[in-house]
């Protein structure tokens, strides 16, 4: 197979699989891996793809993200399942954390009215909804609008949490995968979900099986960075053992 072949397969692998390493590539199309790196080298100069530790994404998956009204209508009775499964790990006396996102708008549309219970949250939607409940202390980090989602992010967010001690972070994701861990779309929410997992002493994933394998454009965490992952049966067998091996407790619903 010539180059320019070559090349013209991986496009055609990433677009159907959106994300491949180097040793899945290598081993389909029966060449080296350093020939594989240096074709890659060369789609990513050519802004043709985007590549990543271990492999490369399609450049066009990474930088596209449904808005909140999209995404609050996808997998909905998968996130609303996920959503009463993490209520039921909230004792009263907890300080939970909830980051932007439609699964864990989910856990607080669900959330009962504890008494010394602790929310801190950068969504906007998430103050509206846990306005409606009296006993419930809500801290808001405050930060910059970010309006695809609806999010507080940035430096402000970033400093207000810093100050803070956090028992149990729920926290959604765009993409997971076992070699680049939680990914998302934007570099500055990134650091803001990343501020937020550094402040928690247990950070519990919650995210429907369309989110695992994904890859996204901005790194937020390592795959050593979660203590439980909530998701549905959709998630294969293959990764849920390695996901263990690494000591993270997996919970399908």
């Amino acid at each position: 197979m010539f180059t320019h072949e070559r090349q013209k397969k991986i496009k055609e692998i990433l677009y159907s699989k959106k994300s491949v390493s180097v040793p899945e590539l290598s081993e389909q199309l029966d060449v080296s891996e350093s020939t594989i790196r240096r074709d890659l080298h060369i789609l990513e100069q050519n802004r043709l793809i985007y590549r990543t530790h271990g492999g490369a994404i399609n450049i066009d998956f990474v930088r596209f993200e449904p808005s909140l009204s999209e995404k609050e209508v996808q997998f909905r009775e998968e996130k609303s399942q996920i959503a009463r499964r993490a209520v039921q790990m909230i004792r009263e006396g907890d300080t939970i954390a909830l980051d932007g996102g439609t699964t864990t708008l989910e856990i607080a549309k669900n959330l009962p009215n504890m008494v010394n219970l602790t929310v801190v949250t950068n969504s906007v939607k998430i103050i509206a909804e846990l306005a409606n409940l009296q006993d419930v202390s809500v801290v808001v980090t405050g930060g910059n609008l970010r309006r695809m989602n609806m999010t507080l992010i940035g430096p402000i967010s970033n400093r207000t949490l810093k100050k803070l001690h956090i028992d149990k972070l729920f926290t959604g994701t765009i993409g997971l995968t076992y070699e680049e861990g939680l990914t998302t779309t934007d570099v500055i929410e990134a650091e803001t979900k990343r501020a937020m997992i550094k402040k928690a002493k247990e950070v519990i994933v919650v995210a429907d099986y369309s989110k695992i394998g994904k890859l996204a454009f901005a790194n937020v965490a390592s795959i050593d960075s979660i203590d439980k992952l909530i998701t549905n049966t959709g998630i294969s067998k293959s990764l849920v053992k390695k996901l263990q091996k690494k000591g993270i407790e997996i919970i399908t619903v």
